[in-house]
């Protein structure tokens, strides 16, 4: 598994793109499709993450999963835990959970890139 963090909007799917050679047919919104088995990378996983909570899944279990099944798999996700502390609990869990569930996937992964104004640095 590769992993690319960083801010919103900052060139994360691009870097990806043309570090791996991964195609645009072969991304897909992490919080939109529930087959993940056709597609090499998911974006945005942070917002499959606030989906899992509000089913009250637990994320980091279902990262775990989804590596099981998907080992070779490309994430993508926006850092949440930076800035402002949210007042509602809610938002705080959120932040919360991302933050948790990117540790296990730092950990597992193999690669791990962080992408700010469109450069990515390796840190793992």
């Amino acid at each position: 598994m590769q992993l690319f963090i960083g801010g919103a909007f900052q060139g994360k799917r691009e870097f990806m793109k043309q570090l791996t050679g991964a195609a645009e047919t072969e991304i897909a919104e992490a919080a939109s499709v529930s087959d993940t088995k056709e597609y090499r990378a998911l974006d945005h996983y942070h917002l499959r993450i606030r989906k899992q909570l509000e089913q009250g899944q637990d994320p980091v279990r279902k990262l775990e999963q989804l590596l099981q099944e998907q080992p070779e798999i490309i994430l993508l996700c926006d850092e949440v835990g930076m800035g402002i502390v949210p007042m509602d609990k809610k938002d705080r869990e959120y932040r919360e959970a991302v933050g948790r569930t990117m540790c296990v996937a730092a950990q597992k992964a193999e690669k791990v890139y962080r992408v700010i104004c469109g450069i990515g640095e390796k840190i793992k």
